[in-house]
């Protein structure tokens, strides 16, 4: 602040010059009629003469007794033809009788009004200013010949001014159409002091506009103050006040007396776009936005008592308080600080998080409220939080180590109340609940997390309605590979123990696990009352994949005495499943004491599920649906082989809407999908198929074909025997059935023999639809 002083020294100097040709000035006035010229004479010859710049002047106007003008003034570096510093007009209103005193040490106006001000400062390589070369004195050994010491101005006007800066290293900074209304303004040796009225300026090689600025300033060798600054732009807009004790701006600024003087400062609102910030400082994309700013705080820049505060960016707000110790040194920067309950919102944590995965579940959890503790220093610091989301609350408190590399350390424990498990892991359709407490360690690098191990205890917890009494869990990252294992209870005996790894390298995770299970209940861990089961025993799988898109899977169980509904396994029973999918080819096979599943083909895994889904459909609009069947298997043709052998049905009795079915047999077929058109057809031979007392078919053999579109079922053919059969309890035997539909009429033919009566029947009929209704006509119907 050297040059501040310097520079203020050099405005005196060059007031009181004018001072002196002000009474050279009054006097001419006084005995002849030659003013203004020689006014501006003496003026510029005791400028030039005074110092090494140079004044330029067009006219001086004189108008006794209280107004000078000076048109066109400019001053100029020593040979220079640009000048530094000009303006269209200055006018000065004051009292010509002021210079009648025998010394004039204060300089006093009513008004100064300053038109068109052009000032351009530049600083050189030596750290020189062309102002201060403007202003060094020619015979600097001899006596000054202006002695004021003091300037005031009722009030200060400037219109239409603009101001440049050029550092020696740095980007320039200009202002353009400066607009000043000052009062009370005054400059001393050593002080510098007024109230702004009103301000404006535009920058606009930083697209900034100050659209209002007012306040008070004042500045001395003891105490300097900005108070009650009210400064607005197009999209920021400050209210605020900053007291410094001591600090003396005229005799230069160090950090080292920053430090040492008391300070307050008040903040009446900050509303700070970093839109705007981000032309001066750069700021992160995340972290930009309108930000809100409120608080007040006290001390010494060494020891600053941070008094209640805020800072909020849309929804997300922190509140804070405590003390900061040694502000402006890096090194030993240190804080204490009390956070209030503060909030982060779910916008703000979609815009810092990358995966989409986080984002979501950022919103589900609705931003996080939170408030604690945070102490320590920039390298090193410790925080204890308490914390609330839509999908659960807890605590944590923890500490952060800075390495080198821009890595950081942590260590820390927490306790989870209700949380939401199922949410955090991305699964849903599910309900759950988690309480615990554990500890975690884990470092965090530029890519990310790179080492985490975290170990939790259960509190209590439940998924569906299967209920956790105690049990552990320890997750171990190390890098992309996640080690896990876990060993869960429940009140009524089910225990889970598992071990396994996670690969997160691919977009497609992989992952293998192995365990064993005691009295698992599927029902309640599904939530669904048909998967009522006692499982045991040991399971392991291998896969890749967590969507039916990507799914690729290798699972065993081996059982120990286990039942599923009514069915009971054997000692040592083994139920296998695979799925494996690639770009042309795709097949999934399940094996089981009770039933085998196979399908293969060019069709993905989903897309056989969407096709039973479909045909399904299909035969449920022909039986009395309204519903055009929606087709959404895409364009590209695909078919696939399947084969399914039950020797008991009872596992699969929950796909099953005809609960009293029985069947043992098998059945095969093929799916095919083109041109929007799905076909299937079917072999079913079975030994034993009974549906409770109405029907029961034994030995029985059926063929079928359908063909189904939007619209519903095309075509279809079915064509069976058997040898023995069972109608609401009375015997047949040697029974076929033949049936065609076209989607407009079903043809039928029956043949079969009544061993009861000795006697055969033979029966025929055809079904045209009409509308909603249909026509049945008997074409044969004979006994033999």
């Amino acid at each position: 602040m050297d040059r501040v002083r310097k520079f203020s020294f050099f405005l005196m100097t060059a007031a009181s010059a004018f001072i002196i040709v002000l009474v050279i000035a009054t006097a001419l006035v006084l005995n002849s009629g030659m003013v203004d010229d020689f006014a501006k004479k003496e003026l510029l010859s005791l400028f030039n003469n005074e110092y090494r710049g140079r004044l330029e002047l067009r006219e001086v106007k004189l108008r006794f007794p209280d107004q000078v003008t000076l048109v066109a003034p400019g001053i100029f570096e020593e040979k220079a033809t640009q000048p530094a510093a000009r303006a269209d007009s200055i006018t000065l209103k004051f009292n010509f009788l002021s210079l009648l005193r025998p010394k004039i040490t204060l300089l006093s106006f009513r008004e100064v009004d300053v038109d068109g001000p052009r000032v351009s400062i530049a600083e050189y390589a030596d750290g020189q200013l062309n102002i201060g070369k403007i202003f060094a004195r020619r015979r600097p050994e001899q006596p000054e010949v202006l002695a004021i010491e003091k300037f005031r101005a009722r009030r200060l006007k400037v219109r239409n001014g603009s101001l440049s800066w050029k550092p020696a290293n740095a980007p320039a900074y200009r202002l353009q159409n400066l607009r000043l209304d000052m009062s009370k303004a005054f400059v001393a040796k050593y002080e510098f002091m007024g109230t702004i009225k009103q301000m404006q300026f535009a920058m606009p090689d930083r697209g900034l506009t100050v659209k209002k600025g007012s306040g008070s300033i004042a500045f001395s060798s003891v105490r300097s103050d900005v108070l009650g600054l009210d400064f607005e732009t197009a999209k920021s807009h400050a209210k605020l006040s900053i007291s410094v004790d001591g600090l003396d701006i005229f005799s230069g600024i160090s950090k080292k007396k920053l430090l040492k003087n008391k300070t307050f400062i008040h903040v009446e609102s900050l509303n700070l776009d970093t839109s705007e910030l981000n032309r001066f400082i750069p700021v992160p994309a995340v972290l930009s936005g309108l930000y809100e700013i409120k608080g007040d705080a006290k001390g010494t820049l060494a020891d600053l008592e941070i008094l209640p505060s805020s800072i909020g960016l849309g929804e997300s707000r922190i509140a804070f308080k405590g003390e900061m110790l040694n502000l402006l040194d890096p090194e030993s920067l240190s804080f204490n600080l009390q956070i209030d309950q503060s909030r982060l919102s779910p916008a703000l944590l979609t815009k810092m998080l990358d995966d989409e995965r986080y984002r979501k579940l950022a919103r589900e959890a609705n931003g996080i409220d939170f408030s604690g503790m945070l102490r320590g220093r920039p390298d090193q610091w410790m925080s204890g939080l308490d914390f609330k989301t839509a999908i659960g609350s807890g605590t944590t408190k923890f500490e952060t180590k800075r390495l080198d590399g821009g890595k950081y350390e942590a260590n820390g424990t927490f306790a989870l109340e209700k949380t939401e498990l199922h949410k955090l892991f991305g699964i849903e359709g599910v309900k759950s609940g988690f309480s615990g407490a554990g500890s975690f360690s884990g470092t965090l690098g530029t890519e990310g997390i790179e080492r985490a191990r975290l170990e939790t205890s259960v509190k209590n917890a439940f998924w569906q309605q299967q209920a956790i009494s105690s049990g552990s869990v320890t997750l171990d990252l190390n890098g992309k590979k996640l080690d896990l294992s876990t060993d869960l209870k429940s009140p009524d005996g089910a225990s889970l123990v598992m071990a396994g790894l996670v690969d997160f390298s691919t977009p497609s995770p992989s992952y293998e696990a192995g365990g064993t299970v005691s009295k698992l209940d599927l029902s309640k861990a599904t939530g669904i009352q048909d998967l009522r089961s006692d499982l045991n025993g040991r399971f392991d799988v291998k896969g890749q994949g967590l969507d039916f898109a990507s799914l690729n899977l290798k699972a065993s169980l081996v059982l120990e005495p286990s039942s599923f509904n009514d069915f009971r396994f054997r000692e040592r029973s083994a139920i296998s499943a695979s799925i494996a999918q690639s770009a042309g080819a795709s097949s999934a096979s399940f094996e089981s004491e009770a039933f085998d599943l196979s399908a293969q083909g060019n069709a993905s895994l989903a897309r056989m599920l969407e096709t039973l889904r479909m045909a399904s459909g299909c035969i449920a609009k022909e039986a009395g649906g309204s519903a055009a069947t929606p087709l959404s298997l895409g364009a590209s043709p695909f078919a696939f082989d399947y084969r399914l052998t039950v020797r008991d049905l009872a596992p699969l009795r929950p796909l099953i809407q005809a609960k009293e079915l029985q069947f043992r047999g098998a059945a095969s077929g093929k799916a095919a999908w083109a041109g929007g058109r799905l076909s299937m057809d079917a072999n079913v031979a079975s030994t034993s198929l009974s549906s409770g007392q109405a029907l029961r078919l034994d030995n029985a053999a059926m063929t079928g074909s359908m063909q189904c579109t939007a619209s519903g079922v095309d075509a279809a053919q079915l064509a069976g025997t058997a040898g023995t059969a069972s109608l609401f309890g009375r015997e047949l035997k040697t029974l076929r059935m033949n049936a065609t539909f076209d989607g407009e009429r079903l043809m039928a033919a029956l043949d079969l023999a009544m061993p009861r009566f000795a006697e055969k029947l033979s029966a025929a009929f055809t079904a045209r639809r009409s509308g909603n209704f249909a026509t049945v006509s008997i074409d044969r119907l004979a006994l033999t």
